[in-house]
C-alpha cells in the first residue's frame, strides 16, 4: 500500500522526476484499472485487522479521492466501510444508539 501510495503522488501530483508525457500515459494506464486497484483497497480496509496495513491503505486512498469522482466513491462500499471501521476502532456508540427512547 505504501507503494500504491507513492504512485499516486508521483502520478497525480506531479512528481519531479518524469515528464509531462509519461505522467499522462500513466494516468491512463492508471484509470483503465483503477476499478481493480479500488477493489483491492476496500478488500484490505475490509479484512484487515493490522493497524499498520489499515494506515496505508488509507493514505494510499486519500491520496486518489480527488481524482477517481465522488460518484465513484458513494456508489462503493467506502463511506460505510469506513464510518464501520472508525466507529468499531473507537468505541463509540451507533447513531441511532443516540435516539432510542426509554420508557
Amino acid at each position: 500500500m505504501v507503494i500504491l501510495k507513492l504512485l499516486f503522488e508521483e502520478i497525480f501530483e506531479g512528481g519531479d522526476s518524469m515528464t509531462q508525457e509519461r505522467s499522462r500515459s500513466l494516468q491512463a494506464s492508471l484509470y483503465s484499472q483503477f476499478s481493480q486497484v479500488f477493489d483491492l483497497c476496500l478488500e484490505v480496509l475490509q479484512g484487515s485487522s493490522r493497524i499498520s496495513l489499515l494506515a496505508a491503505t488509507l493514505e494510499a486512498v486519500a491520496r486518489c479521492l480527488w481524482w477517481i469522482g465522488s460518484d465513484y466513491v458513494y456508489k462503493s462500499a467506502l463511506i460505510d466501510l469506513l464510518l464501520t471501521k472508525v466507529r468499531s476502532r473507537l468505541k463509540l456508540p451507533s447513531f441511532t444508539d443516540q435516539f432510542t427512547i426509554s420508557t
